[in-house]
């Protein structure tokens, strides 16, 4: 992914490569959102930053995709763009940003 635009949050940036990759997959919305136990639209809302997209919920599709986390995030925040040492704190930053602005939302999906 190239580096990240000015004023793109890393939600976004999670939100953007989670699109992708679902498309990249071959998975409709629609079907995921059916495996997935989403109500028609979810993913629609989701990807256009209407819902919060909480930690657990990321996890959920990555595992119904048959996608690793390490690779996802790998493919999020290009290692390139950062040093080794640096990566992972990223990747906690990231991963707490979604969680706190989940529970603000009440977790709901």
């Amino acid at each position: 992914m190239a580096p990240r635009p000015k004023g793109k949050t890393e939600a976004a940036l999670v939100r953007e490569a989670l699109k992708e990759v679902i498309k990249e997959r071959g998975f409709r919305q629609a079907d995921l959102e059916e495996r997935l136990g989403k109500p028609q639209g979810h993913l629609s809302h989701l990807f256009a930053g209407r819902v919060k997209l909480s930690v657990e919920q990321l996890f959920e599709m990555l595992e119904a995709i048959g996608v690793k986390p390490d690779d996802f995030f790998f493919r999020v925040f290009a290692p390139d763009e950062l040093k080794a040492d640096q990566l992972e704190a990223t990747l906690l930053r990231t991963l707490q940003r979604l969680a706190k602005d989940s529970a603000k939302e009440g977790g709901a999906d």
